[in-house]
């Protein structure tokens, strides 16, 4: 992931400003007085109504934070996937003889990396007042994985010819062979504990039939 060139420019300006006299401008409302504890803000800034604070709180710091995510995996993104499948069609000179020809069996595995569901927190941005609560910094170098996952699906049938140019086929499919229902976290909060989740199914089952001409 990374920003454009042009926005990075221009939000670096922006806050190049905003540390001038420009961030002395008061935003909203009419000061509620007392000192800012937030970086580069100035002793007797308003808590919350100068431009400095407002940008600085609410754009540089998650600019900052993109930032150092640049080069990195996209969250919740699964880095290698892997997929084997096998099957074996049973022939009049092989397995069976002529009581299994025209059946067919077959297996397929499903393997998916770890992805990253979240960040630790670094450090907390100080509360603002009761409508500014306190904001933590997430830690882009200490991130909360999910868990690597496996598949087994099988697959069984049977096909003949039934007309000159006809062929029929019948085929079952069991997915997700040998796992429960379950819930797999996707996002985790700043704790590790997990903040949104997905079903994951166990064993599912298909019976098709189809006729190919």
């Amino acid at each position: 992931m990374a920003l454009a060139g042009s926005l990075s420019e221009f939000i670096e300006k922006r806050w190049e400003l905003y540390k001038g006299p420009a961030g002395d401008l008061r935003w909203f409302g009419g000061g509620n007085g007392g000192g800012s504890t937030l970086p580069n803000a100035r002793p007797g800034d308003p808590i919350a109504d100068y431009g400095r604070v407002r940008f600085g709180r609410n754009g540089w710091r998650w600019y900052q934070e993109y930032r150092a995510k640049e080069g990195s995996d996209v969250p919740e993104l699964r880095p290698w996937r892997f997929n084997a499948t096998t099957s074996y069609r049973f022939t009049s000179k092989g397995l069976g003889g002529e009581r299994l020809k025209g059946a067919f069996i077959g297996a397929s595995l499903r393997w998916e990396d770890r992805n990253i569901i979240g960040f630790q927190v670094k450090e907390v941005t100080p509360a603002l007042g009761a409508v500014n609560p306190a904001i933590g910094a997430y830690d882009i170098t200490k991130p909360f994985y999910g868990a690597y996952e496996k598949h087994v699906d099988v697959f069984g049938g049977y096909t003949r010819r039934i007309f000159k140019n006809i062929d029929w086929r019948l085929q079952a499919n069991v997915r997700n062979v040998f796992e429960k229902d379950r819930l797999i976290p996707i996002n985790a909060n700043p704790d590790g504990s997990a903040a949104g989740v997905r079903i994951a199914y166990g064993p599912t089952w298909e019976l098709s039939s189809r006729f190919e001409f």
